[in-house]
């Protein structure tokens, strides 16, 4: 019998039959995939050092790159150093067993950064690319991906290369869903919708079109209102698209019962009033998930919570109402401690340092009320002092009470809050052998009137205050003045506000003032933002004619954009003016009224409080300490302009290193500052104008120009910022204002957070 031979010999035709069959169906596989099969070239296994979009002109490359899942190795360069020197002390043959071990170590740990060709995930990336051109009406897009290898083998580019058609036309646009709603509704999808949808289909506009459309439904009572994926049909023959977008509406719901729960762990609970005032809804008012998100937070503001969310809670359909609960978690309603400080004080342009000590008190009597009592102690003008070589060193110490009410009553429907601070402000700027010193007592009265959040400006306030200032032992200052070499006319200039209030205690009180101000904050971010803007506009009125009778107006803007992946354009504008009403008859001007232009928030290639159209520097003595008791007193009129360029030094957002963390930090920026005070309250009250035209005027003939390059490192409370700038238009000098007139010289500032 020959069993062996015919055994084998079937074992080969049945083996034959099954490569036939799995290369059959591997050939069936690819004529069914045809040409739409990603073009994908490369040995699996192979580091990835850099991805690389060419040929693309329709997106940028960026959000090309944010669509893979191909990645290319990142390692720092320290990293990348101690690799290297690693695998070659490895291979080196007197590297002992330990040091082999720890290198060993090092370089498994550096392994799984390492990035590596994969055939799979490179033709998914492929396919992604292809249908982020179809979504967009560029729907005969074709893209491959290829490794550029270098010679050296120590650097490998991963390419996908696009190769664009002509995008189709857009003809036809179809809202479905959307014809049986109420006309109150829709009338505002109408005004909703922008009309951009037209020419060529683009995914982003699709989608913010009809995300605009699914917010109107959800805020007018639509609680369960949906959005299909739109269609688009492609007619080729004529290369246009139509598209379809269907939304689901569901029933139209009110909101039912409102209930509360509140975890106060063990502590008095602000009362369910309170809480309910904070709700942008009520009772019988159609769902408006907004009005939900804007409420939460009302609710956070309070200051008394750590946790609050809005849910629903059940459905009665026959009746098409939804009920909501409100779920709130208190924190600790005391706080005491001390801490040290590095701020800026309000309307000031310089950074102080100092400690301060506080005792805060939550919900006193069960209505969210705050109630702080603080006292403080500082170096003003720290960083001044610094780049000054620790010479003349000015010094405040101020102690008081603050109180807040979140809800008082409310206007037209809209909460208005109130709060009122009693502080003692005493601040001495040593001059050589002596102190020149001013102690202020203030008592503000604030209320505000809260609009919506998503409103241009979302809060108008009101402020009643009493100042009551006075200088100490002003008869011995001006002895003092003239025994350390400063001429008459200098003294009468340094001390005539000084004068004014001393002769205005009598009235026990130095200013009664009556403020109006607006306040809108549209910023993404409080510390670094990218888009937004924050404005305050307001007039401030000083009622008592035999006191400081004055209006002071006053506008701010600061506003944001990002204009790439990773940098962003910073704009600020800041201008005032002080009419004067009695500047014949003795009436003072307030320290904390008056402006002031220079330093690290200001104009940075000057000193703080250093610009003024007519400069110190030329007006005293020589003598730094007389120059600096000068600086004390400020200008009626201000203008302010800044444009900042922020750019980060990587767009990534994720760190696979130490060293990666820096990176991401870091940023630098390029700045250009202008702006000058006019009106300075040094000279006597006939060299005043209350003409704002004439002041400006002042400030353009006179406009200081800085330029200059910073430093940022990212921290959880702002960056660390780090500024050197020069003068490009000096107007404190006659015959080299500009800077090729005269030697170059750079000023650096530091601070906490973004100038502006």
């Amino acid at each position: 019998m020959y069993t062996a031979p015919v055994s084998a010999l079937f074992n080969v035709l049945m083996g034959g039959l099954l490569l036939f069959a799995v290369a059959s169906s591997e050939l069936a596989a690819q004529n069914e995939t045809g040409d739409r099969r990603p073009d994908v070239e490369g040995t699996i296994g192979t580091e990835i050092h850099e991805i690389r979009i060419d040929s693309n002109t329709v997106f940028d490359d960026e959000i090309l790159l944010g669509l893979l899942s191909s990645r290319a190795t990142t390692l720092g360069p320290f990293d990348k150093s101690l690799d290297f020197h690693a695998r070659h002390l490895l291979k080196h043959p007197y590297s002992g067993e330990g040091l082999k071990h720890l290198f060993r170590k090092f370089s498994k740990y550096i392994d799984q950064f390492r990035q590596y060709f994969d055939r799979i995930v490179v033709e998914a990336d492929v396919e992604d690319i292809i249908r982020l051109y179809d979504v967009n009406g560029y729907h005969n897009t074709r893209a491959r991906a290829f490794i550029e290898y270098d010679p050296s083998g120590r650097h490998n580019t991963l390419v996908f290369e696009v190769h664009e058609n002509a995008p189709a036309r857009l003809d036809t646009v179809v809202w479905l869903g959307l014809n049986d709603l109420p006309e109150d509704v829709s009338r505002r999808i109408e005004n909703a919708k922008t009309d951009s949808l037209r020419g060529v289909l683009r995914s982003s506009i699709l989608t913010s079109e009809s995300d605009r459309v699914l917010k109107v439904l959800r805020n007018n009572g639509y609680f369960f209102a949906e959005r299909r994926r739109p269609v688009v049909s492609f007619d080729e023959q004529a290369n246009s698209d139509s598209i379809t977008i269907k939304f689901i509406t569901g029933p139209r719901v009110r909101v039912g019962r409102i209930s509360f729960i509140d975890s106060t762990r063990g502590q008095r609970g602000v009362s369910q009033s309170t809480r309910r005032r904070q709700l942008e809804f009520k009772e019988g008012d159609w769902y408006s998930a907004e009005n939900v998100d804007v409420s939460v937070q009302n609710i956070y503001d309070l200051g008394t919570y750590e946790r609050v969310s809005i849910d629903t809670v059940a459905m009665d359909l026959p009746d098409s109402t939804i009920d909501l609960q409100v779920f709130t978690v208190t924190r600790d309603l005391g706080e005491y401690g001390a801490t040290i400080i590095f701020d800026k004080g309000f309307n000031e342009d310089y950074w102080n340092l100092g400690a301060e000590a506080n005792v805060l008190y939550r919900n006193l009597a069960g209505g969210a009320q705050t109630i702080r009592l603080f006292g403080r102690v500082s170096i003003v003008d720290f960083t001044g002092w610094i780049t000054d070589g620790f010479t003349t060193v000015a010094t405040e110490w101020q102690t008081g009470l603050e109180f807040e009410q979140p809800y008082l009553t409310s206007v037209f429907n809209r909460p208005v809050d109130g709060g009122m601070r009693f502080q003692y402000l005493r601040r001495t700027v040593p001059i050589d052998k002596f102190d020149l010193t001013l102690q202020t007592i203030e008592l503000p009265v604030q209320f505000g009137l809260r609009f919506h959040r998503y409103n241009f400006i979302q809060k108008l306030g009101l402020t009643i205050g009493y100042v009551y200032e006075r200088p100490i032992n002003l008869a011995d200052d001006r002895a003092n003045f003239l025994d350390a070499g400063a001429d008459v006319e200098a003294v009468d200039k340094i001390l005539y506000q000084y004068e004014l209030l001393e002769q205005n205690q009598a009235a026990g009180f130095t200013a009664v003032t009556t403020e109006f101000s607006l306040f809108g904050d549209a910023r993404n971010h409080p510390f670094s933002p990218t888009k937004g803007y924050l404005m305050t506009a307001g007039g401030k009125f000083g009622v008592m004619p035999k006191n400081s009778f004055m209006l002071k107006m006053d506008f701010n803007l600061l506003a944001y954009r990002a204009l790439t992946a990773s940098g962003t354009s910073a704009f600020k504008l800041r201008m005032g003016h002080i009419f004067w009403a009695n500047k014949d008859n003795g009436g003072p001007i307030p320290a904390n009224d008056m402006y002031f232009a220079g330093g690290s928030s200001s104009i940075r290639a000057w000193n703080a409080r250093e610009l003024r159209t007519e400069p110190v520097n030329t007006d005293f003595s020589s003598d730094r300490d007389i120059r600096e008791a000068a600086m004390q007193t400020g200008s009626g009129s201000l203008l302010e302009l800044s444009l900042e360029w922020r750019q980060r030094l990587t767009s990534r957002t994720k760190a696979h290193s130490e060293w990666d963390e820096i990176l991401l930090a870091l940023g630098v920026v390029g700045f250009i500052d202008a702006g000058n005070t006019d009106n300075s309250l040094l000279q006597k009250a006939e060299g005043y104008t209350n003409d704002p035209i004439e002041a400006f005027g002042n400030i353009f003939s006179e406009m200081a120009v800085g330029v200059g390059v910073g430093l940022r490192y990212d921290l959880p409370f702002g960056p660390f910022r780090f500024d050197l700038a020069t003068r490009m238009h000096d107007p404190m000098r006659t015959n080299d204002a500009w800077i090729w007139d005269r030697p170059l010289r750079f000023y650096w500032r530091v601070g906490i957070g973004h100038a502006f």
